[in-house]
């Protein structure tokens, strides 16, 4: 076939070959069906066999965006919903909450802190003790061919029960987490091999009493304990925050782009860090955007995603509480960051932000309740 007509079919595929004719024909002599770069529809470069690509339409958008729009097919619409959830999040929120009404007559439960080892802990009504059984949910909406549940990051859930719930069809199962150390489950629709492992409505309670009597329990601290570092350092000035300040805080969903209310205004609580050989204060302003080969990504909030913004300092003794026009840009978006020059003492020199700079031992609750 002559390259000028397989340019101009990538073209009509709003497509753009990169292999040049000299490439091509050089190609064409070492192999049979060579393959040809070219920028995708997505704007992406890729690689493709030309015979797939015009027999199947194979890669007209590059692999990962396919990868990305069936997930979303198979999800049935994996836009954000109107409080900023995924279609993914709201699921798993949801199976936790109906997981919750069906046991809550027989157990205390408590969701956990974003980054936690569980997302639920429960104990029986009549315990007296704090000590939680941990429970890690996995979900999936719908059963595609099989039940399939994702541990893409391989986690070990030690201690923990693995709740593994379908919201179509509210099919549950429970596994030990001490003796699953697999990145997926897969459960068959009409046989499997983890049958013996569902759960139904009417035995679930009598089940994770089972679960509770045999397993190794935590205090209600130690279950709300973030895994990772930023994780801790977050809860550590979320203690500070409310022990210092007299107002009602009201927390909200993990899935959400602000972290709690107050009087139903939006905040989004983020926490600073010195940055190297610098008298700066980095704040970064982004929200998860998604991951690539595992890889989070990030993106500036949207105007209207919050209301306010609290900002720690890291000396634990000041703190900004910023409209959200303090933060939007020219083009009427949200900055991506904030740096701040601070003295020795880690406190802002000539900010015009210091007019809503705050102590923690010392608020000036006039002014902090007109902002709120």
């Amino acid at each position: 076939m002559l390259y000028e007509e397989i340019f101009n079919y990538f073209k009509s595929k709003n497509c753009y070959l990169l292999t040049n004719k000299e490439e091509y024909i050089l190609l064409s002599k070492t192999k049979k069906i060579p393959k040809l770069k070219y920028i995708a529809s997505c704007e992406h470069e890729n690689e493709v066999h030309f015979n797939i690509f015009k027999s199947r339409n194979t890669g007209i958008i590059c692999p990962l965006c396919r990868t990305k729009l069936n997930t979303e097919k198979h999800l049935g619409d994996a836009s954000k919903t109107e409080t900023g959830q995924s279609v993914r999040q709201l699921n798993e929120e949801r199976c936790i909450d109906y997981f919750i009404d069906i046991i809550k007559t027989k157990y205390i439960c408590k969701k956990t802190h974003e980054g936690c080892l569980s997302d639920l802990i429960i104990k029986p009504i009549n315990q007296i003790n704090d000590l939680w059984l941990k429970i890690q949910v996995k979900t999936t909406l719908k059963c595609l061919k099989t039940y399939s549940f994702n541990n893409s990051r391989k986690c070990y859930y030690k201690d923990c029960l693995i709740l593994c719930f379908c919201w179509e069809d509210k099919k549950m199962w429970l596994f030990n987490g001490n003796a699953m150390k697999l990145s997926k489950i897969s459960i068959g629709y009409n046989k499997s091999k983890y049958s013996d492992n569902e759960i139904k409505k009417e035995n679930v309670c009598e089940k994770l009493k089972i679960y509770f009597d045999s397993f190794s329990l935590s205090s209600y601290e130690e279950s709300n304990e973030p895994l990772c570092i930023n994780g801790k350092i977050e809860m550590e000035f979320k203690k500070l925050r409310i022990h210092h300040v007299k107002c009602n805080f009201v927390d909200v969903s993990n899935y959400l782009h602000y972290d709690f209310l107050i009087n139903n205004k939006k905040v989004q609580e983020k926490v600073g860090t010195h940055c190297k050989n610098s008298n700066k204060i980095f704040f970064s302003l982004c929200k998860r955007n998604g991951s690539i080969n595992g890889v989070s990504k990030f993106k500036p909030y949207s105007v209207g995603d919050n209301d306010l913004y609290w900002l720690h300092f890291p000396n634990k003794m000041i703190f900004y509480l910023l409209p959200e026009n303090k933060l939007v840009k020219d083009d009427n978006t949200i900055r991506r960051s904030l740096n701040i020059i601070v003295d020795t003492n880690g406190n802002p020199i000539n900010q015009n932000m210091n007019d809503y700079l705050f102590m923690y031992n010392k608020i000036d609750y006039d002014f902090f309740n007109k902002l709120i």
